[in-house]
């Protein structure tokens, strides 16, 4: 009897360690399930932050986009002025010459205008002589 008993208690301890290890790998596989549901929730959040991201920059591209035409017409526009102002500059000159007393046939010479220009200038810009 005493190998009986001792047969079924090895029998019994064999059982509590098996039924120990699966309690354990059970155990083991709750903690990581638990993770690996925590791990994806980080992923979904990261894709999602990604995702917000990618739109942002899409934004940011346009507004750049925007800028830099933006940027091309003001500089066509200041160029534009800036070749009125080139043109205007010699009668802003001839003006100056009027006012100072020159005479048109002057300003025909110097800048290159038809003689009604020049008459024009002198007699909107010219000295008044007082008779």
């Amino acid at each position: 009897m005493n190998n009986l008993f001792s047969s079924n208690l090895i029998v019994l301890i064999g059982g509590a360690i098996v039924l120990l290890v699966v309690i354990a790998q059970w155990l083991a596989h709750q903690r990581y399930k638990v993770k690996l549901e925590q791990l994806n929730q980080d992923v979904e959040k990261l894709r999602s932050t990604l995702n917000a991201l990618c739109s942002s920059a899409v934004g940011v591209d346009r507004r750049m986009n925007k800028l830099e035409q933006d940027k091309i017409e003001l500089q066509q526009r200041q160029e534009t002025i800036e070749q009125h102002s080139r043109s205007d500059r010699p009668y802003a000159e001839a003006i100056r010459l009027a006012q100072q007393g020159a005479a048109a046939s002057k300003l025909v010479d110097e800048f290159n205008m038809s003689s009604n220009e020049a008459d024009l200038i002198v007699m909107l810009h010219g000295v008044k002589q007082v008779s």
